[in-house]
């Protein structure tokens, strides 16, 4: 019917375009052919709600299952259009037949297609109030998870823990042990992203020990399990660990089907570039940025970037390091996305052009950082603790208002460079007053360390501190627990925690014991690891013997650590700072001032 119209209205407007009357020939013709393309654009719609229609149509008769498979299929190929014909068919035939858990998992496929939208949160809230009243294993707590893992995505951590403990309260009432366990893995991330690594780890734990023994029923949970387990390790620096679960996820997952293998090879990229194998390091980040990529992983894929932008640098690659440094910040612009391991990209854009005297970039940089923390503060993106950074507020915004003035004030140079010189001279005064102070605390330190006998019972492990009930908390029998203190009084005599080859398994080992008990006695009673107890343990003793052996105060600080077990220069240092508040260093120069006091030791 519209192709004759639509060429009966050519001719006609031919003809009147040829019409003599001049005086409303061009009124006429803008009027036809208004007319025609109103005509084109009716029928164009009119072809397209014709085939929706006729699939729609063709859909009606599908089986629930088939319209999800359906669903899933398009899904996947990414042709959302046709994918939501499936999903609308299948909402409105559920309503239709009344039939009330389909139109809940119909709501929950729409959530799956909009989970990083706001629109997300109506069809969560809609599933719980469908299913708020029933009596069912998995809901209405499956809602109030599915708000929780929206507000995480976002950064809203305080919403997201409010719905994580009303879904653990329905999965007690419905004794549903997944969903409780699902609850500790969730508080464990949150733990992680406010920097209480040790807590978050134990969650991490306690997940990984339950889900393990279901992986062949949930084996995306059990991958995730192994992400949150790598990146805890990752963290607290135990990069063995790290490594070693990383590697087991990137085999499991390659045949899983889940799209979680690129998350497993930035773990093993981030762990590569602290051991400083840096070409292994880009070769993981590479292969998890393709994956990424194709699974719009866009959050992990800025991390990926920024771990790449630092490996380069370290490599003295600083050209291409930028280049990746700027994607992940035009990536969190596009995309909107502000989280807290985002902010290291702008610190190290600000010195890069900083250094190269680029005030306009290091401006943009500075203004863009300031924008990050505004909305991190503003969503409470960390739950605890204020991480004192290089660029806080205060000092960026004065950075920034001295660029503006010298970008705007050229000229004026003289002005500008009193008020550097005014600046630079009172930075300058603040350091020295703020290494002062740190003297000070040091000394007040080491005074104490040195009118003190550090071999109290700071640590030391005996029997009869031990009653029986705490056997019994422990799960281990009293005449186990007293065998192994026992061992550990012997221990700690012959000071047999100065070899270096000191490990749990290997003392569990010569203890006759396995290493679960021995590090749960140690745990129970010192209330600290098994590593911290051995680091304390060689602290305390070189202290004394710093103290009175003249000699070995002469001793590098790697010899010193060497002397009492510990095999680099490093990790002596940071555990005489953990168990002292001061460096080793610091403490011998102090020992030599007052040689007169303790030289008659030696």
């Amino acid at each position: 019917m519209f192709p004759n119209i639509l060429k009966i209205l050519e001719k006609v407007k031919l003809k009147y375009w040829k019409f003599s009357m001049k005086k409303y020939q061009k009124e006429i013709a803008v009027f036809l052919t208004l007319g025609l393309l109103t005509l084109r654009v009716y029928s164009c719609f009119a072809y397209q709600e014709k085939s929706e229609y006729l699939v729609l149509d063709s859909l009606k008769n599908k089986t629930f299952e088939e319209l999800e498979k359906g669903f899933n299929h398009n899904k996947k190929r990414n042709d959302f259009n046709l994918a939501k014909l499936y999903l609308s068919t299948y909402l409105k035939k559920a309503k239709r037949l009344n039939r009330k858990m389909k139109v809940v998992n119909a709501y929950e496929l729409y959530y799956k297609i909009n989970r990083n939208k706001s629109s997300s949160l109506n069809y969560a809230d809609s599933i719980i109030q469908l299913t708020i009243e029933i009596k069912d294993s998995l809901y209405p707590a499956r809602g109030f998870f599915l708000k929780a893992a929206y507000y995480y995505r976002n950064g809203k951590y305080d919403l997201a823990l409010d719905n994580y403990l009303k879904m653990d309260q329905y999965a007690k009432k419905n004794n549903n042990l997944f969903q409780q366990y699902k609850v500790k893995h969730s508080i464990g991330l949150l733990k992680n992203a406010s920097e209480e690594e040790d807590q978050a780890l134990q969650l991490f734990k306690e997940y990984y020990d339950f889900i393990k023994h279901h992986k062949k029923t949930h084996q995306r949970e059990y991958l995730v399990s192994l992400i949150a387990l790598a990146d805890a390790y990752s963290k607290m620096d135990d990069y063995d660990s790290a490594k070693k679960i990383a590697e087991l996820g990137i085999a499991e997952s390659e045949t899983s089907g889940e799209k979680l293998h690129s998350s497993f090879l930035l773990i093993l990229g981030i762990v590569n570039h602290a051991n400083k194998n840096y070409n292994e390091a880009i070769d993981a980040f590479k292969k998890a940025e393709k994956e990424q990529i194709r699974n719009k992983k866009y959050t992990n894929l800025m991390v990926t970037y920024l771990h790449l932008g630092k490996t380069l640098k370290e490599q003295g690659l600083e050209g291409k390091s930028i280049k990746y440094l700027k994607k992940t910040d035009s990536i969190g612009l596009e995309k909107s996305l502000i989280f807290q391991e985002m902010r290291p990209t702008y610190e190290l854009l600000i010195d890069y052009y900083k250094k190269n005297n680029n005030k306009e970039q290091q401006l943009k940089y500075i203004e863009r950082l300031l924008h990050v923390d505004s909305v991190l503060t503003k969503n409470e993106k960390t739950l605890s603790k204020n991480i004192l950074t290089n660029y806080e507020t205060p000092q960026l915004i004065l950075e920034k208002e001295l660029i503006i003035s010298q970008l705007r004030n050229k000229q004026k140079r003289a002005y500008i460079l009193v008020c550097i010189f005014v600046i630079i001279a009172i930075s300058f005064l603040i350091v020295i007053y703020r290494l002062y102070l740190k003297h000070k605390t040091y000394q007040k330190r080491v005074d104490k360390l040195l009118h003190s006998n550090v071999k109290s019972t700071n640590h030391n492990i005996n029997v009869k501190s031990f009653q029986s009930t705490d056997s019994e908390k422990l799960g281990i029998s009293k005449s186990v627990v007293e065998n192994v203190i026992s061992k550990l009084e012997l221990f700690e005599k012959h000071h047999s925690y100065l070899s270096n080859d000191i490990t749990l398994i290997s003392t569990a080992k010569k203890f006759k014991t396995n290493s679960s008990y021995l590090s749960k006695i140690v745990n129970s009673s010192k209330n600290k690891s098994f590593s911290n107890y051995i680091n304390d343990l060689r602290i305390d003793y070189i202290i004394e013997k710093l103290k009175k052996d003249k000699k070995i105060r002469s001793y590098s600080i790697k010899a010193i650590g060497n002397e009492i077990g510990f095999n680099n220069a490093e990790s002596f240092s940071k555990a005489f700072y953990k168990n002292t508040g001061v460096y080793p260093s610091f403490f011998i120069k102090e020992l030599k001032k007052n040689k007169q006091n303790y030289g008659r030791h030696s």
